[in-house]
Formats: C-alpha cells, sequence, structure tokens
C-alpha cells in the first residue's frame, strides 16, 4: 500500500508536467541529466570507458547545453557491454532488482535490471498516458501479452482489473477470452491487435465497445488503424517505447504526432551526427533520466523518426516526434539515393495484400525477393482479398509503384513461424544503409 502512495504521489507530479512550459520542462531535464551523467561516470564501467575513450570529460558536464558533446552510444556496443557486466551500476544486488527482457528480434537480447524507483517511475508514465486518455480506475484492461504481467493487490478489490490474454494461444482461444472480458481498456502490439479484431469480425459476436485502445511494442500501421476503428469502433492511439527505456513518446487524442515524455527521457533525431530538422528523417537517440541501475545515455535505438517541431493543438507543452518510421534495417536504400522506411511501405502495399501474409527482402540495390503465404496457410477476413491467381501480379505492380522498376522475385511459403516477439516482420534489407542525409530524404517518405 506504501509503495502504491508513492507511485500516486509521483504520477499526480508527472500530470501537472503536462502543461509547463518548455523552459520549465528544460530545467527539469537539465538537473535530472546532471544526476544521471554524474552517476553513471563515476558507477557503470561502460560509460567511463567509452566517455575516456571518446574523450568527453563527464567531470565538465554542463548539463542540457552540452547535451551533443556526449557520445552516442550504438546498440551494438551497449548491448555487448551488457552481456561483459558493464553497464550495471557498481553495488547493485541484483537479488533486490526485478526484471525486464527485451525480445532480441531487432539484435542480441538484453536483460534490464531495474530497482523499485525506477520501477515506480515507469508504472506512473504509463498510468499518466493512460488517465490522459480518459482511463479510470474502475476500468477493466485486456492485454495481450505472450507471457503475463504481475499483478496488483489492488486488483482483488476490483481497482483497475486486468486480464492478460497470452498472444501464444490459439487466435480461438484468445478471442473466447477477451469477449468474456468485457473490457473497457484494450493494450496490445499493433499484431495482436489486428489478430483479435479480424477474429472478432469473421465470428459475428456481438463485442462491448471499449473506451481506449493502446498500440505498443511495433509500429502502428494503417491497415492495423482501420480494422481497429471498424471493429472496436475507436481509433487506437499508438505508444512508442522500447524494454531498456520503458514509454518514450506516445499520441494524444489527436492521433497524429507523438508527444515524447520530456520530463522522463531526452529524445533525439540525429542525421548524421546531426540534429535533424523539421520534416527530416533520422535516427531516434534516447537518454533515460532516471534509469541509474543500468543507464541509457545518448542511446541510439535503431528505430527511425521524422522530426517535428511545431507545438500540437491539444496544448500540452512537450516535445513531438512527426511519426516513427519503423527500424533502419526495415528500411530500402535504392542507388539513386531514395529510401523508403517500413512504414511508407506498408501502408501503401495496405491496399494490396494484408500484413502477415508477405515478406520483402532487399538483396541488392535492384534485386528483390518477396515470399507470400499461400491461401491455404491464411486467415482471410469479411475483406475483399486479392484472388491468389492475381496476388503475385497485383504485389509486383504496387511494389514498383512505390520504388520503381526493380527485379522481384516471388516464392510462395507456409506461415512463418513465431519468433517469440509477437510482432509482424515484413521488411528485410541486406543493403548497407549509408548515414541519413536529410536533404537527400527530406519530404521523400
Amino acid at each position: 500500500m506504501i509503495e502504491t502512495l508513492h507511485t500516486w504521489k509521483l504520477l499526480r507530479n508527472l500530470r501537472s508536467n503536462l502543461y509547463r512550459s518548455p523552459g520549465e520542462i528544460q530545467a527539469i531535464q537539465d538537473k535530472l541529466l546532471r544526476s544521471v551523467v554524474t552517476h553513471a561516470y563515476e558507477n557503470v564501467t561502460f560509460y567511463r570507458r567509452f566517455w575516456d575513450e571518446m574523450g568527453f570529460d563527464a567531470r565538465r558536464f554542463a548539463g542540457m547545453n552540452d547535451l551533443e558533446r556526449i557520445p552516442i552510444a550504438t546498440s551494438e556496443i551497449v548491448k555487448e557491454a551488457a552481456k561483459r557486466g558493464e553497464l550495471l551500476a557498481r553495488g547493485v544486488d541484483t537479488d533486490r532488482c526485478t526484471y525486464l527482457d527485451s525480445s532480441g528480434s531487432s539484435g542480441i537480447p538484453l536483460r534490464i535490471w531495474k530497482q523499485e524507483q525506477e520501477e515506480r517511475v515507469r508504472r506512473a508514465v504509463g498510468l499518466r498516458i493512460w488517465f490522459e486518455h480518459g482511463f479510470r480506475w474502475e476500468h477493466i484492461t485486456a492485454q495481450f501479452q505472450i507471457l503475463p504481467g504481475p499483478s496488483h493487490p489492488l486488483q482483488r478489490f476490483g481497482i483497475s482489473r486486468k486480464l492478460w490474454i497470452s498472444t501464444a494461444l490459439p487466435i480461438e482461444e484468445q478471442l473466447t477470452q477477451f469477449l468474456d472480458a468485457q473490457a473497457d481498456v484494450v493494450v496490445g502490439t499493433p499484431t495482436a491487435l489486428r489478430q483479435i479484431a479480424y477474429a472478432v469480425e469473421d465470428s459475428g459476436k456481438k463485442l462491448k465497445q471499449p473506451s481506449i485502445v493502446f498500440g505498443a511494442g511495433e509500429l502502428m500501421d494503417v491497415e492495423t488503424g482501420r480494422v481497429v476503428k471498424r471493429v472496436f469502433g475507436i481509433d487506437p492511439v499508438a505508444l512508442y517505447g522500447q524494454t531498456e527505456v520503458g514509454y518514450v513518446a506516445w499520441q494524444c487524442e489527436r492521433r497524429s504526432a507523438f508527444h515524447v515524455n520530456a520530463d522522463t527521457h531526452i529524445v533525439e533525431v540525429i542525421d548524421d551526427e546531426n540534429r535533424a530538422g523539421p520534416g527530416e528523417l533520422g535516427t531516434i537517440v534516447v537518454t533515460d533520466l532516471y534509469e541509474k541501475t543500468m543507464p541509457f545515455i545518448r542511446y541510439s535505438t535503431k528505430d527511425l523518426a521524422i522530426a517535428s517541431t511545431s507545438p500540437c493543438p491539444c496544448g500540452r507543452q512537450y516535445p513531438l516526434i512527426g511519426s516513427i518510421e519503423g527500424r533502419a534495417s526495415g528500411s530500402i536504400f535504392l542507388k539513386d539515393g531514395r529510401m523508403f522506411t517500413t512504414r511508407s511501405i506498408v501502408n501503401r502495399m495496405a491496399e494490396t495484400v494484408k500484413l502477415g501474409r508477405y515478406r520483402i527482402y532487399q538483396d541488392g540495390m535492384n534485386s528483390f525477393r518477396v515470399e507470400l503465404v499461400s491461401k491455404a496457410g491464411y486467415v482471410t477476413s469479411t475483406e475483399r482479398e486479392v484472388a491468389d491467381g492475381n496476388l503475385e501480379e497485383a504485389v509486383s505492380r504496387r511494389l514498383r509503384e512505390i520504388i520503381g522498376d526493380v527485379d522481384i522475385s516471388f516464392k510462395t511459403v507456409s506461415p512463418w513461424e513465431p519468433d517469440g516477439s509477437g510482432k509482424t516482420h515484413t521488411v528485410f534489407s541486406s543493403v548497407s544503409t549509408p548515414g541519413l542525409n536529410t536533404e537527400r530524404h527530406k519530404n521523400k517518405l
């Protein structure tokens, strides 16, 4: 109960921050950033070694004005440091910590250790997003996840009740549990939301309309948005975060740009080591201002985004990310300099073929393979499908409309085995992507 009161107090403070001025928000960031940088240099082997090697003197760090002097740490070197035990702060007893494991779907899996204060911040940040979308303590939540999360003692008294629905179950069992839940709030990856929405639609059964639908853990695509709106009667809210750093940004009621949790994270969109300008593409670099057990400071996520500086008409003063574009490894780069992100591809393919039925592989600058799941191994919905006999032709035509005249081969395959992440993987490229160039990629997505 004491921990619940601590979380509630922190939640109240975080909610009050939403309408602070940009100057007040930067002051909060400055204080927290100085603290986490000092802590990391003094207590984390990786940062002392890495920063010394890169010529960054953390002892002379001057806060937010010095942010760009901190060397960017790529996900590869951070995860290798974690494997060697160099990312864990000195003196931490992991027996007194909780942990989360990253799925490893984007590279090396990573175990994230957290102490009580960090757990509290993550819970409060998540609750703030929920409350901003109308969440109430009496609401029932259905959360789709491979493994169930921890329960809370207050749930025994009917407060914030939650049903965990395993996405490892057959879709028929997920559907039965979901319909029985009568949920007010639905949470899951866009893949899980899309699959349960199609299942509800195909069953013809009556569904209680939820008040809120949250999609997290992967790119929110056009197809998922449409089927969720059609079946659940409400547009999904896209959340952006990672296991390493928790929830970083979220859509408000306008369902457009992403509000950065600027009082707990610093987010930069970086292009060729420089800050991307409005409308330009770059890599998301995150600094977690509260994580001290395993700090993540100027951590390059490999996720791509469009930068934005325009204020949101909703009135909240937090900085914005224009859009989340998917992972760099899921982007197509052509020899004429054009680049196509996962988001730009899957959204434009949505009119032709459903997600989960195709994968696109770029083997060379002009060489592509497309795998299509045979209709016999694919669960269709009530939407009109492209007939199997014409699917290759339709996909080929659409893909060339998007990226131009390239070589495309096709292969019919059985459904891919789940990889444990609960996500849909669609675009793969073996072509090395050069550093992003804002002038080349601006407004070409």
